[in-house]
């Protein structure tokens, strides 16, 4: 006799076991926007949507276009908008989890390898989804919507990418090279097209709410608080700023950590800091072309590299920002054990290794000392510098292929 079929079927099972999570984060919700306070930053949020709304001036370190959709934060009371954005940004995360799986699929990756590896990711990159949901950030919006384009990315539709791509700039700088990426690199008549209306979109819609007169007010009152004072060489130098500024501060100038410097101050250090990251552009350059040379539609190596690269070289990367390590961990552990030998190998499990670690590091597990050592040398940027230049090293030497190749291949030794 044939095996009779069960009851319940495997998915129905996983579904069932993870049903009490719905009612307990609802609870956690309730908890955490009782707590939330004026002066809190997603109170930044609710005031810039209701100051939008109520045509009163706007300060917000985001581009006015954030404002236009903070607006919705304002419909209710502060604590009750901040109950509603903490069940979407838990919506968002599980939405996330399952596009990062299907662009995986998409791409013909094997689908067991890629539930493992975004498993694997979400977990490196838990106490930076923990920081965005306890502190009600709009982090898992900016990076639903870079996850939504990289998805089109990988369907081939690059038109559609890149209006995602900027529409998450306009909420939020941080993804701009994203956005330039697309257009510099799949240039097309459609690609060009899309991206010119959606910046028009995006920079008219505060003005067509707001009026000319105001709505010029606002970008003039963002450029001056947040744009101006990058370019006048600005830093926050704290153990929670992760950009690459901050890191070298924080390495040759300990006692300035917890200040606010200038670069006029430190000129030698802003300089080879500005070098690097120049390098580090020039870097991207040859990763798109190389991606181009090899005829990669998507290449997932380059793409986590341009997210670490947004990070390290925006004014401010606090811990909450790193929410988008889901992807740039992921093609770290789309790691193949039969394709790769040798010292590559013991070289790419120990930086998964240091992945997971990041998941798991806090006061609370691995001890005060370890976790102010940690952030004295910051590893939150050390750590996506290296991966940088390996997911570069493994675009360039063709190698990036041996971590998720559905083909059968013989192994290559890698000594």
């Amino acid at each position: 006799m044939p095996p009779s079929k069960p009851l319940i079927s495997k998915q129905a099972l996983i579904y069932l076991a993870l049903l009490p999570i719905i009612p307990a984060f609802i609870i956690f919700a309730i908890n955490h926007s009782a707590k939330v306070e004026m002066g809190d930053d997603f109170s930044v949020f609710w005031q810039a949507g209701h100051d939008f709304f109520h045509q009163n001036p706007i300060v917000l370190f985001y581009p006015p276009f954030a404002a236009f959709v903070f607006q919705a934060f304002a419909l209710v009371p502060l604590k009750v908008a901040a109950f509603f954005f903490t069940l979407l940004n838990g919506f968002l995360l599980i939405v996330s989890l399952h596009l990062l799986m299907t662009i995986g699929k998409v791409m013909g990756i094997k689908k067991r390898q890629i539930n493992i590896a975004v498993g694997l990711s979400t977990l490196a990159a838990f106490q930076f989804i923990w920081n965005n949901l306890a502190m009600v950030q709009v982090n898992f919006l900016v990076f639903f919507i870079c996850v939504c384009g990289v998805y089109f990315l990988s369907k081939k539709k690059p038109h559609w990418a890149v209006v995602y791509f900027i529409m998450a700039t306009f909420i939020k700088l941080t993804p701009i090279f994203l956005a330039l990426f697309v257009p510099l690199f799949y240039r097309t008549k459609k690609v060009w097209i899309m991206a010119t209306l959606c910046t028009l979109f995006c920079l008219s819609i505060p003005l067509l709410f707001r009026g000319l007169e105001r709505g010029m007010n606002d970008y003039y009152y963002y450029y001056n608080l947040f744009i101006e004072g990058y370019m006048d060489g600005q830093l926050i130098v704290k153990n929670t700023n992760h950009n690459l500024k901050s890191f070298l501060m924080k390495i040759f100038y300990p006692e300035s950590n917890s200040q606010i410097v200038f670069s006029k101050d430190f000129k030698t250090l802003f300089t080879l800091a500005n070098l690097g990251l120049f390098i580090m552009a020039l870097v991207l350059v040859g990763n798109g072309l190389a991606q181009h040379k090899q005829k990669i539609k998507v290449s997932l190596a380059n793409l986590g590299a341009l997210f670490i690269f947004s990070h390290l070289a925006s004014g401010i990367t606090w811990s909450a920002h790193l929410v988008s390590a889901m992807f740039f961990f992921m093609p770290l552990f789309l790691f193949n054990f039969q394709l790769l030998r040798g010292f590559h190998k013991t070289i790419h499990l120990f930086l998964m290794g240091i992945a997971l670690f990041i998941g798991i590091e806090g006061s609370d597990t691995t001890g005060k000392t370890l976790y102010e050592f940690i952030r004295r040398y910051d590893i939150f940027v050390l750590f996506p510098l290296i991966l940088f230049f390996y997911y570069s090293y493994l675009l360039h030497s063709g190698k990036e292929k041996y971590l998720y190749s559905l083909e059968k291949e013989k192994p290559i030794a890698v000594e």
